[in-house]
Order: structure tokens, then sequence, then C-alpha cells
């Protein structure tokens, strides 16, 4: 990776504007959209046991980055000072988180695996993802 190019696109130099990513505060505010008052904000309610389920694991523990990175690279080559982030931006993030949460619960289920942060993974309500 060409780290000067990377820091280029942080600190980007224009003519009229320095714009300069904050990346602490994007992460902070990455990880608050997977809180059970932020997520349903974001996607809406879940109403479908199997969305209530999703929910419920897109609120538990992980670090996030994907999402992070998805919408840091964005504000990083969209050259935009904006400082609210788009629902439309902050959809594709949680999608992206998503399908990582996804990937994980199908390689738990083919390893057997029995735990996930900490937590057992399979509940009497989720045993039918076992099927």
């Amino acid at each position: 990776m060409d780290l000067d190019w990377v820091w280029d696109y942080i600190h980007l130099i224009s003519a009229d504007a320095t714009r300069r990513l904050d990346l602490s505060v994007l992460r902070e505010e990455v990880d608050g959209w997977f809180t059970p008052v932020s997520l349903p904000a974001i996607l809406g309610s879940p109403e479908t046991e199997c969305e209530k389920i999703a929910s419920q694991w897109l609120q538990r523990a992980g670090k996030r980055w994907r999402p992070f990175l998805t919408v840091a690279a964005y504000q990083a080559l969209a050259g935009s000072n904006e400082k609210e982030i788009s629902t439309d931006l902050k959809k594709i993030a949680v999608a992206v988180e998503s399908f990582h949460k996804a990937s994980l619960i199908h390689d738990d289920i083919e390893d057997g695996d029995a735990i996930r942060y900490g937590k057992k993974l399979f509940t009497p309500n989720t045993e039918f993802l076992r099927r």
C-alpha cells in the first residue's frame, strides 16, 4: 500500500479549502449506528422474527471495520465537506456489515461453533438456523 497516497487523501488540500477526515469521530459515529435506537432509524423497525434476529446480531459486538472503511473511503474520495452522513451512505455501510455478519454466522454453523462474542450462538428461538 502506498501510505503517502493514503495520507494525501486523508488530508486533501485544494485551492479553496483544506478537508481533513477526523477518523476518531467517524469511528465513534459508525459504532453508534449499531445500537438499539440507531439501527432501526437507519433500516426501519424489524417486523418479522428473522428481521428481529438479524437486528440483534448486528447490534452484537464487533470491530465494525467494514462500515467504517466504507464511509471513510467515500468521504476521502467524494471531495465533500458535508458534516452529516447521508442516510443512503449509512444504509450502504450497514449493508456491508450485514454481509460480513452473515458470513460469520454461516462459518459458525458450518464449523459447529457454539460461542461468538462470548455468547452462545443458538438459543431456542434461533435453533431454526441450524436446519
